[in-house]
């Protein structure tokens, strides 16, 4: 394949310039060169390019569709090389014989290196190919399986190997001819030292080049849409600040009951003390316990005035952690970068919130689908 992509890179080094620039008297085309811009000449050139990309790569037929495009819409000589070259390769014999063919007879100035090249393709074209030479009376028009292969007598054309119809006039003969072969047919009266054409022409009419149509580009991927509510791509943060949330808002809760037991104790030992002593003292007694049995009430009173006041600071600060955790979480959740979306009824999104109330404390954690 490299031997191929090589020569096609040879063809391309003296042909590909005047598709790109303004055309010079080496590779001059018979028609006035187009104007810059023409989105005709443009879009042969994209063609051309594919071609070209589709043959390194060894993609012969892409290649050879491509080119017939490129053709199709620009029919220059750097184009028709090409094109012969790619139907060579891609096992279109005998359009590749025409296209080498029409390459030499109608370029308008080729150098010896591109003569070369284009004989040597038309040689590998014809071993895979037989030959029909056509002996007949000067006027008759020849046809080689209704394709007219000559108006005026002798014909000479290539054809695949197999079964062909030859007729002439209102004669006709059916010969077959095997790759490498060249099969002589006499129609009518001829004269006996007549002989076949020494070259072959260009039979006319040519085949019409017919450009595959050009396939749509396939639909661009649609982006993916995300929101603020969309899952984060690393959920780890989430699920710590939701541990730490819920710790913190549990060892609040905790606090909290116990502060509730510490107050109740308080005010149990209050009343005591305000039994004891009567209302009217009841807010100095402790200063000076006139019994050890009122003092061991204001111990266990000043205790439990302690405890409330630990327990409310540590169920703030608990509380607190709870907030940070929580908070914390739910930061990430919306703010931090998003995953791929899942198909629509797959995702889930988590939830931590806190339960603040006069009767009951807590955190509530879960997920809405």
């Amino acid at each position: 394949m490299r031997k191929y992509s090589r020569s096609l890179a040879v063809t391309l080094l003296v042909s590909l310039a005047p598709l790109v620039l303004p055309l010079s008297p080496h590779v001059a085309l018979a028609q006035t060169p187009p104007a810059p811009g023409d989105p005709t000449i443009q879009a042969a050139h994209a063609r051309f390019a594919e071609g070209v990309a589709f043959y390194d790569k060894g993609q012969f037929e892409n290649a050879r569709a491509s080119f017939l495009q490129a053709y199709a819409l620009h029919k220059h000589p750097a184009v028709l090389i090409n094109l012969a070259q790619s139907s060579l390769r891609s096992g279109h014999t005998l359009e590749a014989d025409r296209f080498f063919t029409r390459y030499i007879h109608e370029s308008a100035a080729l150098t010896p290196a591109q003569r070369a090249e284009a004989e040597k393709g038309l040689t590998e074209a014809r071993t895979k190919l037989g030959r029909i030479d056509v002996l007949a009376p000067a006027g008759t028009a020849v046809t080689i399986d209704g394709e007219v292969a000559g108006t005026d007598g002798p014909a000479t054309l290539d054809v695949e190997p197999g079964a062909h119809s030859v007729k002439g006039g209102t004669e006709s003969s059916n010969v077959t001819v095997a790759a490498g072969q060249t099969v002589m047919v006499k129609l009518g009266k001829v004269a006996a030292d007549a002989a076949p054409i020494p070259i072959m022409p260009v039979p006319e009419p040519l085949p019409p080049v017919v450009a595959p149509p050009v396939e749509p580009p396939p639909p661009a991927a649609e982006p993916s849409s995300t929101s603020i509510f969309s899952r984060p791509s690393t959920m780890a943060p989430v699920w710590i600040g939701a541990g730490v949330g819920f710790a913190g808002f549990v060892t609040a809760i905790i606090l909290g009951v116990s502060k509730g037991n510490a107050v109740d104790s308080y005010n149990s030992e209050s009343a005591v003390i305000v039994q004891a002593v009567g209302a009217t003292h009841a807010s100095g007694a402790c200063v000076n316990p006139k019994s050890a049995q009122l003092a061991g009430g204001c111990s266990a009173l000043t205790n439990d005035a302690s405890d409330v006041s630990q327990d409310a600071t540590a169920a703030n600060v608990a509380i607190g952690v709870g907030c940070v955790g929580a908070g914390f979480a739910l930061a990430w959740y919306l703010f931090a970068p998003k995953a791929e979306q899942k198909p629509a009824g797959s995702a889930s999104h988590p939830f931590v919130q806190p339960i603040l109330g006069g009767r009951m404390n807590g955190v509530a954690v879960g997920a809405a689908f």
